[in-house]
Order: structure tokens, then C-alpha cells, then sequence
């Protein structure tokens, strides 16, 4: 019995040092691992703090800009991510709502571009470089559009008292007053900030000129005008709008109503004189998208235009479009 058990513990005593054994290479891994991770939190230290951009540039790019673009000109700051800051650093002055929130690149005949570490906007793919000036990390671009289109008439600027008119039309018809009090900002989920000169319709529905996220969480100017829902429609009536040979548009709804694709479409028709100049459909899922009609008997005149928005359902439908005749 003795033998046995003398038999039995050997195994248990030998499994001590080969475990203990074990552990050392493993201690020394470790060892290196922690150097290794050292050494790159020293390197990405380095690299951080060599691209950090001085202020001293971002006031040389600012004053570059400033001589080189004009009133008309787009002003973009490449890539995507830089863009708040460079809204920051180059100012209200030059980073308008105009060039900032814009439904497109067509109505600009140039651009300024500020492009850091050798970025360039998708958007100026097919643009022309004019020239390039470097300022520290940024390349300043001049571009020149070559499908410039330009503007005879804004419809985002008609959005005022004196010359638009608002009401909803239906079984209870009833104009939307103007009125000056508080702005509201946009709860998220909530749509877009409400301006404090605004039409205020019924059931806290209003109208004025906003600026709305689209899918792509991009800002655009537009007129925000929800449809009543059911057979009732909004009405906006634009006093004195001077057409050229096509009307053109883009419209979608506030980024958070829209994503789930869970909403009734909407419409929106455009007529001038009794005569219907063309509709379009929106969709959930769109985006911002483009519309466009044909107005060649309109052009080189004044007139009244007429746009009715409307949807079967109007639950969550902060709809917004813009509209420029060409």
C-alpha cells in the first residue's frame, strides 16, 4: 500500500517545475510586448504633434481665400471631416449658409477649395484647376465649373412675409399667419430648427426657410413645408418670380424621419398661371434628390408661381425642398 502511494503523488510533485518553467518564457513576452507598445504610443506621439496645423497657416489660408474668391464663388474645405473646423478658422464671412448648407455645386461658376495633406472634394471631380498656392499642410485650389449653370431666381429667398403666402387647403382651409417671435432649435429627432420669422399653420405645423439634414447628415437650405396629411394640401403661393427656360429643384425630409423608410411619400406639383409645370414624387430612402421641369413659354418673365405639398399620411413628414430657375 505503501509503494502505492508513493507511486500515485509522483506524478503531481513532477507537474510543479514544468509548470513554473512554463511561465518564464511567458513573463518575458510579455515583457517585450509592453516595449513594443511603448515604443508606438511614442511614435503616433511624434507624428500627432508634427501634423497639428498652427494657426499661423489657417490665417495665411484665410487670407488667401479672401483675395482670391469672389461673392459668387464656392468656398469648400476638403476632407469631409476638416470641414468644421475650417468653418471655424475661415468664418462666417466666407463659410456662408449659401456655400455651407448649398443643394449643389451647379450654381457656382468657381471655387476655392482648402485641401488638406492633398484631399480634393468628389464634388469638384470634373472641375478645372486654375491654380494652386501651398500654405503649410493645405493646398489652396482655384477651380472653374464647366457646367456652370446660373441662377435667374432663388424660391428659399421668396420664403418671407411680402413675398410669399402660405395657407392649408382642404376640408378646413385656412391661411398660415407670419409671425415674429422665438427661434427653436431641432430637438434630435425632432426636425429642423425653426427660424423666429416663420409661418405658423395649425397643430404647431410651420413654414420658413430652415436648413435640414439629409441622409447623408449634409446640411441644405431649403423651405421647410410638412404636408398637411390626408386630402388636405399646403399651398405656397411665390409673388413675383422671374423664370427662365427650366425650373429645378431638390427636396427631402429631415434625416431622422426619413432613414427607417416607414412613411408615405409625398408629392409636390408646380403650376404658374393655371398651367401645371411638373410634379415630383418623394420617397423615403431618397436622400437629396433632384427635380426639374421644362418652362421655356415662362422665360424672361415675371410671375406668380404656386407649389402644393401634400401626403396621405402626414405623421413625421418634415419635408423640405429648394427651387431655382434657370
Amino acid at each position: 500500500m505503501a509503494g502505492d502511494a508513493s507511486n500515485e503523488s509522483e506524478p503531481v510533485s513532477a507537474e510543479k517545475p514544468a509548470r513554473l518553467h512554463a511561465s518564464v518564457p511567458l513573463r518575458r513576452w510579455w515583457f517585450v510586448v509592453v516595449v513594443l507598445v511603448a515604443v508606438l504610443e511614442l511614435v503616433l506621439h511624434l507624428v500627432q504633434s508634427r501634423d497639428v496645423i498652427e494657426d499661423a497657416d489657417w490665417a495665411a489660408v484665410k487670407s488667401t481665400v479672401e483675395t482670391q474668391t469672389q461673392p459668387e464663388d464656392l468656398v469648400v474645405v476638403s476632407p469631409r471631416w476638416v470641414d468644421p473646423l475650417g468653418r471655424m478658422q475661415l468664418g462666417d464671412a466666407l463659410m456662408t449658409t449659401r456655400r455651407v448648407a448649398r443643394a449643389d455645386e451647379s450654381r457656382f461658376p468657381k471655387a476655392t477649395e482648402v485641401a488638406l495633406g492633398g484631399a480634393h472634394s468628389g464634388a469638384l471631380e470634373s472641375w478645372t484647376v486654375e491654380g494652386e498656392t501651398d500654405i503649410g499642410p493645405f493646398v489652396v485650389r482655384r477651380l472653374v465649373n464647366p457646367a456652370y449653370r446660373p441662377i435667374v431666381d432663388d424660391l428659399v429667398a421668396h420664403a418671407q412675409s411680402s413675398k410669399l403666402d402660405v395657407s392649408k387647403v382642404g376640408a378646413s382651409s385656412h391661411p398660415c399667419t407670419w409671425r415674429k417671435g422665438a427661434s427653436a432649435t431641432g430637438a434630435l429627432g425632432f426636425g429642423p430648427a425653426a427660424p423666429a420669422e416663420r409661418f405658423h399653420c395649425d397643430r404647431g405645423a410651420w413654414v420658413a426657410e430652415t436648413i435640414v439634414a439629409d441622409l447623408d447628415y449634409a446640411p441644405r437650405r431649403c423651405i421647410y413645408a410638412p404636408p398637411p396629411g390626408g386630402n388636405d394640401v399646403l399651398r405656397l403661393r411665390f409673388h413675383e418670380v422671374k423664370f427662365g427656360k427650366r425650373l429645378e429643384g431638390h427636396h427631402a425630409l429631415y434625416v431622422e424621419a426619413e432613414r427607417d423608410q416607414k412613411g408615405s411619400p409625398i408629392r409636390i406639383s408646380f403650376s404658374s398661371g393655371g398651367n401645371t409645370l411638373g410634379e415630383a414624387r418623394h420617397e423615403d430612402g431618397q436622400g437629396w434628390v433632384e427635380f426639374a421641369f421644362d418652362t421655356p413659354a415662362l422665360a424672361g418673365t415675371t410671375a406668380e408661381l404656386i407649389a402644393e405639398i401634400s401626403s396621405k399620411n402626414g405623421s413625421r413628414r418634415m419635408y423640405c425642398f429648394e427651387a431655382t430657375t434657370r
